[in-house]
């Protein structure tokens, strides 16, 4: 049974390259995570061969788990979206493949079992953000990453600036809440902890992305309210953290421009539209950039205060900039249903801190929540595994 410990070890090890992939591109953390995926898949089939009953074990404890059901019903309605939409033959191939972030989630649960995925993944998270520090670096000092990727990727809200700044977004809370929340913690590992938080602040800020800056800040703000005794170093950690991102966030005029708020509006009052149209199943998580162009006129654009609401740039959204609009436009009454069951499991099992590194994921909720709000989108390949990574280091088996 050597090769079942092996691929559960290149499993684990795969997941754990997921915050590198992030950094490096698509390729990168698609890549680790199909190799997490289909190792684990493989294992799975050798060991009914071999006939190991563990893998019957294994079934019966996903089945139990409070994040796979969940998962499972979410993924259906995605795929009876879909069906209920009567979709073109290539738009299947792009909604079945959301079962890849499921896979990922029920193979390192399993492994988690079996393995400490959760310290895999700890290490994990520290190199993703040693490895982005260290690309955004040469891209600034040199004019290229360390694979030569231009600057112009990490000075825009798309590509690895963004993908780098979500990333931290979280980091930088989940390491801060471990310093201030867990006991008895080694000088050596409080130092450590401390410069990875220092480090992420930077590279949110150096992004200058809006939605991940003020979503990172509710997140460190969070400790201090959770143990009181530290509120009397919350106003001069909160007044340097507003100097030196207020400096930084000055230096662009365009941070101080805000009416990027009344598109964000004029989608919204769209996404609300198409789910009326669509309540029960949504336009499907391939259709919204189709029905978009149909909801949208330069009325209501004009009614929004867009400037030049004839342009074509207003009919056209890839996402509906708010987490539960664009699950209830996409899938419905029943994806939402079915995301929020899984999304309330997931914030229960974060907020049952533990005496180690999971009173970190108390700022998980929050991050997530104020990024969700007016940022990302959750069927986005990114974010969702940001969401699968987070949730794996949740509901790790051994540690909860």
């Amino acid at each position: 049974m050597a090769w079942l410990a092996r691929l559960d070890r290149f499993s684990a090890v795969s997941g754990a390259l997921v915050p590198t992939g992030l950094v490096v591109g698509n390729v990168g953390f698609e890549g680790v995570i199909a190799l997490a995926g289909f190792s684990w898949l493989f294992r799975t089939l050798l060991s009914v061969t071999w006939g190991d009953p563990d893998w019957r074990h294994s079934i019966a404890v996903l089945g139990r788990h409070p994040l796979v059901l969940p998962w499972v019903v979410w993924y259906a309605v995605i795929i009876i979206s879909l069906a209920c939409n009567d979709p073109a033959g290539g738009e299947w191939g792009y909604n079945l493949v959301f079962a890849r972030h499921l896979v990922f989630l029920a193979a390192m649960l399993d492994i988690s079992r079996r393995l400490p995925v959760g310290r895999y993944f700890l290490f994990g998270l520290a190199g993703g953000l040693v490895w982005a520090a260290a690309n955004t670096l040469s891209a600034h000092l040199l004019g290229h990453d360390l694979i030569g990727k231009p600057l112009a990727r990490y000075t825009g809200r798309l590509k690895e600036g963004s993908r780098i700044a979500h990333l931290a977004a979280f980091a930088a809370p989940f390491y801060c809440c471990r310093v201030l929340l867990t006991p008895k913690l080694t000088t050596e590992l409080k130092r450590r902890l401390i410069l990875l938080t220092l480090l992420s602040i930077c590279l949110v800020f150096i992004t200058k992305i809006r939605t991940t800056i003020l979503a990172m800040a509710l997140g460190l703000v969070l400790p201090f309210f959770l143990r009181k005794r530290l509120l009397r170093f919350l106003v001069p950690f909160c007044l340097v953290l507003l100097i030196a991102g207020g400096w930084m966030i000055f230096q662009d005029g365009r941070m101080w421009d805000f009416s990027s708020i009344y598109h964000r509006f004029y989608i919204w009052k769209i996404s609300w539209l198409m789910w009326l149209e669509h309540p029960f199943f949504g336009v499907s998580a391939s259709g919204f950039k189709e029905a978009f162009p149909l909801f949208a006129s330069p009325d209501l654009a004009a009614s929004f205060n867009l400037p030049d609401p004839t342009n074509l740039y207003w009919t056209s959204a890839s996402h509906a900039h708010n987490l539960f609009l664009m699950v209830l436009a996409v899938s419905g009454i029943a994806g939402l249903v079915a995301f929020s069951w899984l999304l309330i499991n997931a914030v229960r099992m974060a907020l049952r801190t533990g005496q180690d590194w999971r009173s970190g994921l108390v700022s998980w909720p929050v991050v997530f929540l104020a990024i969700g709000m007016i940022g990302t989108n959750i069927y986005d390949g990114m974010s969702l595994t940001l969401f699968a990574f987070f949730l794996v280091l949740i509901g790790d088996i051994k540690a909860v």
